[in-house]
Parts: structure tokens; sequence; C-alpha cells
């Protein structure tokens, strides 16, 4: 299985009744023996995944996407709508 930057991982149920996981993959670490992957999950939480064999497909992402600090981008992103919706004081017009 090759993945890479951007792509979708589903992963199947190791037990009966047990719901599928699926993922992006933000980031691909590859070792000696095996491969590992830096993987967002659908609830939101990230882990490292090492597939075991016929456990997994990867499914093309849309765009690859660089792995960034969940953290920093957030805050981010809370200061831009923040900025958006701060008003600029309306200029007087002179008489």
């Amino acid at each position: 299985m090759e993945a890479t930057t951007g792509d979708r991982i589903s992963v199947v149920a190791a037990k009966t009744g047990s719901v599928t996981r699926e993922g992006e993959i933000l980031e691909v670490i590859e070792g000696g023996l095996r491969v590992r992957y830096r993987v967002q999950w659908s609830d939101g939480h990230e882990s490292l995944f090492s597939p075991g064999p016929g456990v997994a497909t990867v499914l093309p992402g849309s765009k690859p996407t660089a792995h960034k600090s969940t953290a920093k981008s957030t805050a981010k992103r809370a200061s831009a709508k923040k900025a958006a919706r701060v008003k600029q004081p309306a200029k007087k017009a002179k008489s």
C-alpha cells in the first residue's frame, strides 16, 4: 500500500460490530522495516498508525496538505475571524 500526504485512509474494524475508522494522512514516516502514518481521524484526534496486512485501504486525496500544528492553526483562524468582526469606525463627513 502506497500512500502520500493528503490521501484518505479507511481502517477495517478488528472486531465484529465495531465501526470502520476513516481519516486523512497528514504525514508518511518511512522506517527501515515499516511505514507509519500520522493520521487525523474523522473524530478529530491525531495518532501514528502502522497498518497490518489487509487492514487499511488508501483512497487518493483531493489535494496534499502540509502537516501543521493544530493548536497554532486553530489560534490563527480564531484571531482572523475576530479581526474580521471588528469594524472600523465610520469617518465623519466634513460640513
